[in-house]
C-alpha cells in the first residue's frame, strides 16, 4: 500500500510503502506469523519516472517466529516481486542493469548509465556481472572473446 508520495520537481520522486498482508512466513520453517517484533526502513532504487529518478522507501516489519527450536527467532517479511532479499535494486532496475553491464561490461556501463538516469558505480556492476548467468559453453554466445597470450588486444573467436 502506498503511504506517501514525496516529489521534488525533476529531482527525484519517493514512495513510502507499507505491506497490507496480517502475517509473514518464516523463511526457514514456512510458518505464518502475525507477532510483530519492530519495523525499519529499506531504500530501493527503482527505474526513473520521465528521466526523474524513483526511490522506493518501504516500511518493513520484523515478525517472531513462534515455533519453539526455529534458529530464526526474528525474521523480516520479504517483497519477492518487488525485489530479491537483501538488495538495494527493485527487480526491474536489477534486470535493466543486468543487461547493461553483460553488454558493455561494468566500466561501460558506468560510464552509459547516467544517461539513462541510473547512478550505479563501476564496482556495483562488477559485482553484479559476477551474478550474471553465462549460458553453457557449447553455445556461440557465451564466449565471444578471448584474449590472446601474445597480444593485449581480445581476439575474435
Amino acid at each position: 500500500m502506498v503511504r506517501q508520495i514525496l516529489a521534488e520537481p525533476n529531482q527525484l520522486i519517493t514512495l513510502e510503502l507499507d505491506a497490507v498482508a496480517p502475517q509473514a512466513c518464516c523463511p526457514l520453517w514456512q510458518q505464518a506469523s502475525s507477532r510483530v517484533h519492530s519495523r525499519y526502513a529499506h531504500t530501493l532504487h527503482d527505474l526513473p519516472w520521465s528521466g526523474v529518478p524513483v526511490r522506493l522507501l518501504v516500511h518493513v516489519r520484523r515478525f517472531r517466529c513462534w515455533p519453539p527450536g526455529c534458529p530464526r527467532v526474528i525474521f523480516a517479511e520479504r517483497f519477492c516481486t518487488l525485489t530479491p532479499p537483501d538488495q538495494q535494486h527493485t527487480s526491474r532496475s536489477t534486470a535493466v542493469l543486468r543487461t547493461l553491464v553483460t553488454a558493455l561490461g561494468s566500466r561501460g556501463g558506468a560510464r552509459l548509465a547516467p544517461d539513462l538516469q541510473v547512478h550505479p558505480s563501476a564496482s556495483s556492476l562488477q559485482r553484479l556481472l559476477g551474478r550474471v548467468t553465462v549460458p553453457s559453453s557449447g553455445t556461440r554466445s557465451s564466449v565471444w572473446m578471448t584474449l590472446s597470450s601474445t597480444a593485449s588486444r581480445p581476439k575474435a573467436l
